[in-house]
């Protein structure tokens, strides 16, 4: 991510097509959150918003996920999970559905997912970012109550014996 990319005035980031999956430009609206901390982040000489170093090379995150002794080692320690950074995005697209019934096409613009099918294709023409908007906000606002404990109250399973 560079900071060109970033409109923290509008509260976007956007993709662009020759580094997206799917070889298609995407704007992913921001959370109040991300937005907040994006402009806490530090300016270096170079244009990587997430860098190493002085901002001229970019995160390549893949070897330090595997590392126990770098950022997300650090974090996995502190979460007492075993994840790598892949899992954020599943976690956050199950969560989104599940826990906070956000529809799936919504969903599926988040992650920037093409369109599947007739109806996704023909009849649903465009994402709707607003809609991306606010899920981003209420996973957001989620992802915050987990961190302070406030998510809800979790229930063990009783184990059968016999």
């Amino acid at each position: 991510m560079s900071w060109g990319e970033l409109d923290l005035k509008a509260g976007t980031f956007t993709l662009p097509a020759v580094r997206s999956k799917n070889r298609r430009e995407w704007k992913f609206p921001l959370s109040r959150q991300a937005v907040k901390l994006l402009r806490g982040i530090p300016r270096h000489t170079g244009p990587y918003v997430f860098t190493t170093g002085d901002g001229t090379k970019h995160f390549q995150g893949y070897s330090g996920t595997k590392n126990r002794e770098g950022q997300i080692g650090k974090l996995r320690k502190a979460a007492g999970v075993d994840f790598m950074l892949k899992d954020l995005r599943s976690t956050m697209a199950s969560g989104m559905t599940a826990t906070l019934g956000i529809r799936i096409d919504t969903v599926r613009d988040c992650l920037n997912h093409k369109r599947r099918g007739t109806a996704e294709l023909h009849y649903i023409a465009r994402a709707d970012v607003d809609a991306m908007r606010k899920a981003f906000q209420r996973w957001a606002d989620h992802a915050g109550r987990i961190v302070k404990g406030e998510a809800g109250k979790v229930v063990p399973f009783k184990t059968q014996t016999g």
